[in-house]
């Protein structure tokens, strides 16, 4: 999968995005799910993910609000958004949720012409993933009230903190250095 080619793909309508964000995660879970699993097909009894009956709803919300994000937003928050809706509350894929998130907000980011947030340890991040899961299912119909919040807020201040001080690394920086899909593939998979 190569992501840094696709930085400058131009999505026509939600769905489209949608499929491309799919289209990520699949090439993660390759060999790790079964062939034609890809979306989570039960409740948790563990997590409070979006519920199987409200997934298609969520997905389509998930897809118009990132389109939005996309155009109007500012990448880092859109990256910590991204992270929230895919690990956090939604959780749309059977395995592989936190390496796809991981994906499509760094894609953001690259195509934004942004710098990567440096990841934590692996303990460090699940700790955080422990202490902002959420309590309750979210309800696509009162969406984004029930998950944009205090534990919302208190997660993107997180993830923000993860960026560079200073200095902005550019795109055209990364591809000049050929660095961008060996950083991608480095930071999904060195925390297997």
């Amino acid at each position: 999968m190569r992501l840094r080619a696709r930085t400058n793909r131009e999505f026509d309508s939600p769905q489209q995005l949608l499929d491309f964000t799919d289209s990520v995660a699949k090439g993660i879970n390759k060999g790790i799910t079964k062939e034609g699993v890809l979306l989570r097909n039960d409740d948790s009894d563990k997590f409070a993910y979006t519920r199987i009956a409200d997934m298609d709803k969520a997905r389509q919300q998930f897809a118009t609000e990132f389109m939005d994000r996309l155009k109007n937003g500012d990448p880092p928050e859109t990256a910590a958004w991204v992270h929230w809706r895919l690990n956090f509350m939604d959780h749309f894929y059977a395995d592989g949720c936190g390496k796809s998130a991981e994906a499509v907000a760094d894609w953001g980011l690259m195509r934004a012409g942004e710098p990567l947030p440096t990841p934590p340890d692996r303990k460090q991040w699940f700790d955080q993933v422990k202490k902002y899961k959420l309590t309750e299912p979210p309800i696509p119909d009162g969406m984004p009230a029930p998950y944009l919040g205090k534990p919302y807020d208190e997660w993107g201040d997180f993830y923000k903190g993860l960026f560079p001080a200073t200095g902005k690394r550019t795109q055209e920086s990364w591809l000049a250095a050929g660095e961008t899909s060996k950083l991608l593939e480095v930071r999904l998979f060195s925390r297997n």
